[in-house]
């Protein structure tokens, strides 16, 4: 790996796909469309609940299923809500007895692997500076050596176009943690240390 790409992911602390705020996860990342599980799902906070249950970024994802229910419900529902969709699926604290649709939802969302997404991710940001370096450059050389220059700036633009698709469509679900709602970690950690208390 190169030392840029590699520097980058040290700095960043990456998630994928992760909640930025109360909009339908498909509109901050676009590609979860392409997959009809995901796609399917007719109410957003279906899929902030799959994300927080079954993503492998998610804070909680190393819990056993017991435990980790109801938190992502309460991730994803509110009140009487969250109450109702936990009644529903595990009424008696068990491991939850779940929907088919949610349970495609499920494996779909675990199946994406963050160490790839993420590379990539940067991997489109460090190859877009080589890009935006050999454009910007000046070239006030022989004929020969600016007729190269423009084949090579022609080629550098459509590699940026072929990442701006990738970005717009949210750069294989890639986002720095500070940009998304993982702020409600502690609050995670808190619900999770007194359900441990009660037992």
């Amino acid at each position: 790996m190169d030392y840029e790409v590699r520097a980058e992911m040290v700095k960043k602390d990456y998630v994928i796909f992760c909640p930025k705020n109360k909009d339908d996860l498909r509109r901050d990342y676009p590609e979860l469309w392409d997959y009809p599980s995901l796609s399917k799902l007719t109410n957003p906070s279906e899929l902030v609940f799959v994300w927080w249950y079954a993503c492998r970024s998610s804070p909680i994802i190393d819990l056993p299923e017991e435990k980790r229910f109801p938190l992502a419900i309460s991730q994803a529902y509110k009140g009487a809500r969250a109450n109702e969709v936990l009644s529903k699926y595990a009424p008696t604290g068990q491991a939850p007895s779940l929907p088919e649709e949610w349970k495609a939802a499920i494996t779909t969302m675990n199946s994406f692997n963050p160490f790839m997404r993420i590379e990539m991710a940067v991997d489109n940001l460090f190859l877009l500076r080589q890009c935006q370096r050999h454009i910007r450059q000046e070239n006030q050389g022989a004929q020969k050596d600016r007729e190269d220059y423009l084949k090579t700036a022609a080629l550098a633009r459509k590699i940026q176009s072929e990442i701006l698709k990738d970005i717009e469509k949210g750069n294989h679900g890639v986002e720095e943690r500070h940009n998304t709602t993982l702020e409600n970690l502690e609050d995670v950690s808190s619900t999770f240390h007194k359900q441990q208390v009660k037992r």
